[in-house]
């Protein structure tokens, strides 16, 4: 898949637009940009022949319009919910796993708060109106009912993806969604939740995991600013995704204004003009050290770049970071997980392999070639070998003979048995006789109606020819009439 990443690579560089978000659907473009990498590609070309360059050029409104009405009519997601979910900023975290289902790929979605794990959540979401009020409550019903089957989450079952929603210590959205939640640990076993918080570890993020006896490889993210309530604005995200080896790509998600209007010399002036806003439409090279620090997102640019220590605090910046606030970590499967015990009994035995054919190298290291066998010595040990042969037979026969009056006994039971076997077929046999005769006596019924049906067609016809009349042109009542 190298070269796919060649490709994006080159097309980035290029000067062509690799991507023009909407602004309508600002929040679905940062789904696609997830998928910018060798590994989502690989799952794609295996199982679908068809060519998958159009994620190379991620600028069709259809594409939103197809998976909204998807979301909305076959998989039944409530109107209210998905609103609710645009207007609070939540898609990352709950139409996102609806998004990759779309695409015809499997996941798990696990919700990280205060230590604790809840899996698929989205799955059992809805909305509850009071008046103005709008509320997000799980159905507890459902989740206590599915055991979390609806969301698949056996032993053996490894997904294409791994989704960990990471909620920030200051969210009280996810607190009271948890109230009424199943731990991920009730649902398969407390080993896994604690595997997984010992994995994923406190702070930067594993580059790799294993779950069910794979790996699974962190690719993407999609980071949610954390200085929103700083800002006094909307939630922003952007996505950062990894195609091969070092190559990081950033996606602003950003619309920037290329010719900002100084609007109090303006109003001073004239009337206050429109300003006019473009997106961004560059993946951003990245450098894996870059994930590790704070990730800024100047005000009115396309650009991202690490906070230093210097820099001047500007409210007008977001700030994102892989380590903390809320964010989505975006796993995809890999190799086969082989457990250290397992790895070092495997490393055991080649060494023991490998000792025992050094052994074996010794012990005939300095030993004399055996001699070539003659032709006459050939047909002696055939000879030798056939008489031994021979004996063992007779010897066998000899303990067989021991053995007489219960192999008598054993062959008589199994006698009755065959005997028995015989005559439930001769009855199905008798069954199936009287089958045959009544189906031969149908074809035989339809055979001769056939032949008389043939005999009374042939008749006509040849009545009819003998006749050999035209038919004769009907005059027409109405037109004698006029006439």
């Amino acid at each position: 898949m190298s070269s796919y990443c060649r490709n994006l690579k080159r097309n980035n560089n290029s000067g062509d637009v690799i991507i023009t978000p909407s602004n309508k659907y600002k929040w679905f473009f940062p789904f696609r940009v997830t998928l910018l990498n060798n590994m989502s590609f690989k799952i794609m070309n295996d199982r679908d022949e068809q060519k998958y360059e159009e994620f190379f050029n991620i600028n069709k409104d259809t594409d939103v319009n197809i998976f909204l009405n998807d979301l909305l009519d076959e998989m039944e997601i409530e109107e209210d919910l998905y609103n609710y979910f645009i207007k609070n900023n939540l898609t990352n975290y709950f139409l996102f796993p609806f998004y990759l289902k779309y695409l015809g790929f499997s996941c798990l979605s696990f919700e990280l708060c205060n230590d604790k794990f809840y899996g698929g959540l989205y799955n059992y979401l809805y909305t509850n109106k009071t008046g103005k009020d709008v509320k997000l409550i799980i159905n507890q019903k459902n989740m206590f009912n599915s055991r979390g089957l609806k969301y698949d989450q056996r032993k053996d079952y490894h997904p294409d993806y791994l989704l960990f929603n990471i909620w920030d210590e200051k969210d009280n959205l996810i607190d009271d969604i948890t109230e009424f939640a199943v731990e991920y640990n009730e649902f398969n076993g407390k080993e896994y939740a604690d595997d997984f918080n010992k994995q994923l570890g406190e702070n930067y993020p594993p580059d790799s995991i294993h779950y069910n006896k794979y790996n699974y490889k962190l690719k993407s993210f999609l980071l949610t600013n954390n200085n929103y309530e700083e800002l006094k604005k909307p939630q922003h995200t952007i996505t950062i995704t990894n195609c091969e080896n070092d190559d990081w790509y950033g996606f602003t998600n950003s619309f920037i204004n290329p010719n900002p209007i100084n609007k109090a010399f303006i109003k001073s002036l004239f009337k206050a003009q429109k300003e006019e806003f473009i997106p961004c439409t560059k993946l951003i090279p990245l450098n894996s050290s870059n994930l590790k620090k704070t990730i800024i997102l100047p005000n009115n640019k396309c650009e991202l770049k690490n906070k230093e220590k210097d820099d001047k605090k500007n409210n007008d910046n977001y700030t994102f970071s892989t380590r903390k606030s809320k964010r989505v970590l975006i796993y995809i499967k890999a190799d086969k997980y082989i457990s250290p015990a397992e790895e070092k009994a495997k490393k055991e035995a080649e060494e023991k392999e490998k000792k025992e054919a050094e052994e074996a190298a010794k012990g005939n290291k300095g030993k004399k070639p055996e001699k070539q066998e003659t032709p006459e010595q050939k047909a002696k040990r055939e000879q030798d070998e056939n008489l031994c042969t021979t004996i063992i037979d007779y010897l066998g026969k000899i303990k067989t003979n021991q053995n007489k009056d219960k192999l008598i006994e054993e062959l008589a039971a199994k006698k009755i048995e065959i005997l028995g076997d015989l005559d439930k077929l001769k009855a199905e046999q008798g069954k199936y006789d009287e089958e045959r005769k009544k189906l031969e006596l149908i074809k035989k019924e339809i055979e001769e109606t056939q032949k008389k049906n043939k005999d009374e067609l042939d008749k006509m016809i040849k009545e009819l020819i003998a006749q050999d009349k035209p038919l004769e042109k009907k005059e027409n009542p109405k037109k004698d009439k006029k006439d």
